[in-house]
């Protein structure tokens, strides 16, 4: 992937409102048009761009080679990425809108020393649900950000800046807690303990979040920068409550710029995050192992790239696999051919837990990170049977696994005989078609595994073609 820097306009002060995801859609004969996109009736189906000041353009589906319905998991050209901080063993998930973020997360959090006392805890990684953009230079981010009372007092949410994407790095971030007690800086210097300067505005359980932001200040040729931390209830006045002077990050192993949320292991937290607002020159990092923001918490991914997000139902041996689509697709049982099926996620899975997932060919990921290899031969409601060369035949409780890889993933997609359209739904469905059509605000989809599927329209959020080579 060509790495493309985006250099955004400083936001002009003043309360911040949704961005609007407008689409783009790229035809065949090379022509992009970006504007409103809407799927329309018409042959087998046209689709229409609506230009700003400009007239609708209609082009059949067939000459369509990639639209994008709307920019929901991408902020001004840059597509978000979510990882989980720091070492621990569950992850947390996103739901991401453009510049809205909603996290949920059930890590350890951030240990910090308090005063002069020293605290080894301090010095452990910190663990979080980040979602963010890679950065370079100067750089600000500001948020609406509303820590949920429904979840644990030790719930912290904010934005933040960070070396590396171990939870070891140096970082600064901004946040609240649920029950409102004050703003608070945390920050951790190289080799140093993580450190609180608590400083802001108090405010009542459950009242409107606060909007926090960073502005960070780069010295041209050195790792050094200044960071200044802000508070403010409107988004147009704002109060300073701390600065670092000089925090060391080397851009070699990476500087991250997003929105974090740390919850307690015992008990799951939720932030909401909105109008974010960032500038500077931000890109997607390149990171292997990085979970994909499109595909659901919970799926299963099958051999041609279709991406469902349900579990398997039961399974036996090499025979068929059952399952049930969503509401969206119909909600009917289906069956498959158990060969097709690639792998089930459970939960979401971290970064440690994905780079084992991925090492491995077939065989059950548990939820405290183990990995048993072996051939999947039954899975039913409550257990998964697997066959392996160390342990013969094992049963897991379903209920402890995180991820089955079936077989590792195709090298690449089968041979193809004709074109074929991924077209991927607003909960991450990805469906892979022959054929597609518009029938009645519906859109149909001949698909080589499931025959004819149908979804509304309005469930569309974007479509693909896959030539034959």
């Amino acid at each position: 992937m060509m790495r493309r820097w985006i250099k955004l306009a400083v936001v002009a002060a003043g309360i911040m409102t949704g961005m609007a995801h407008a689409g783009v859609v790229v035809l065949t004969d090379g022509r992009t048009i970006e504007g409103t996109v809407t799927l329309v009736g018409g042959g087998d189906g046209k689709i229409m761009v609506q230009p700003e000041g400009k007239a609708a353009v209609r082009a059949d589906l067939v000459n369509v080679r990639k639209a994008v319905f709307n920019h929901g998991k991408e902020y001004d050209g840059v597509r978000w990425s979510r990882t989980q901080l720091g070492s621990g063993t569950r992850a947390g998930w996103a739901e991401i809108n453009g510049d809205q973020v909603t996290i949920r997360d059930a890590s350890e959090g951030f240990r910090f020393a308090k005063g002069h006392r020293f605290d080894p805890a301090a010095m452990r990684p910190y663990a979080c649900c980040f979602v963010f953009q890679k950065l370079q230079g100067d750089a600000m981010i500001m948020a609406n950000v509303q820590p949920s009372v429904e979840g644990p007092k030790t719930t912290r949410a904010g934005v933040m800046i960070c070396e590396g994407l171990n939870g070891t790095g140096p970082f600064v971030m901004v946040s609240r807690t649920p029950d409102q007690t004050g703003t608070a800086m945390l920050s951790r210097m190289r080799g140093e303990a993580t450190q609180l300067t608590m400083k802001g505005e108090k405010g009542e359980e459950g009242t409107p979040g606060m909007w926090l932001r960073l502005i960070r200040k780069a010295t041209p040729g050195k790792d050094q920068m200044e960071i200044e931390a802000f508070e403010s209830t409107n988004a147009i006045q704002w109060t300073k409550i701390g600065e670092i002077k000089r925090l060391a990050m080397n851009e070699d192993a990476g500087i991250y710029i997003g929105v974090a949320a740390s919850g307690h292991w015992r008990e799951g937290a939720m932030a909401n995050f909105s109008g974010i607002r960032m500038t500077g020159m931000r890109v997607e990092p390149e990171i292997a192992e990085m979970p994909n923001v499109y595909w659901p918490q919970v799926y299963t991914l099958l051999a041609d790239g279709t991406v469902l997000p349900v579990e398997i139902d039961a399974m036996k041996g090499l025979g068929e696999a059952k399952l049930r689509l969503l509401a969206n697709l119909g909600g009917a049982a289906m069956t498959v051919d158990a060969e097709t099926l690639v792998r089930t996620q459970f939960e979401p899975l971290s970064q440690v837990q994905l780079e084992r997932l991925n090492q491995s060919s077939a065989g059950v990921l548990t939820r405290d990170g183990d990995f048993l290899d072996g051939e999947i031969k039954q899975l039913n409601a409550s257990t998964v049977t697997a066959s392996s060369v160390a342990f013969g035949l094992t049963k897991i409780d379903r209920k402890n696994v995180a991820a089955i890889a079936y077989a590792p993933p195709p090298l690449s997609p089968t041979e193809q005989t004709s074109d074929l359209f991924e077209v991927r739904l607003q909960d991450g469905t990805l469906v892979v078609a022959r054929k597609l059509r518009v029938e009645r605000n519906q859109l149909v989809m001949d698909t080589p595994l499931f025959g004819t599927l149908k979804t509304a329209v309005k469930e569309v959020v974007g479509l693909e073609k896959r030539e034959k080579e």
